[in-house]
């Protein structure tokens, strides 16, 4: 009767782990598709980067704004 149990439970675990496995594997690409979203914020710093000195004023500007507080 505990083998029969065991045999069971083990099913259940490895049906399981199958379906787990899969619903990793299907939402894997949109794993992947994030990392080219993630390239997009990087390429607004390399924008504002441009515009540094631009931002250099506003930091300059908002320091200031620290110090009176």
């Amino acid at each position: 009767m505990y083998a029969g149990g065991l045999l069971a439970a083990l099913l259940i675990l490895g049906l399981v782990l199958v379906v787990t496995s899969l619903a990793m594997v299907i939402s894997e690409p949109r794993a992947i598709k994030e990392p080219r979203t993630r390239e997009n914020p990087s390429d607004i710093t390399r924008r504002l980067r441009a515009q540094g000195t631009q931002r250099g004023r506003r930091r300059t500007d908002s320091t200031s704004d620290d110090a009176k507080s």
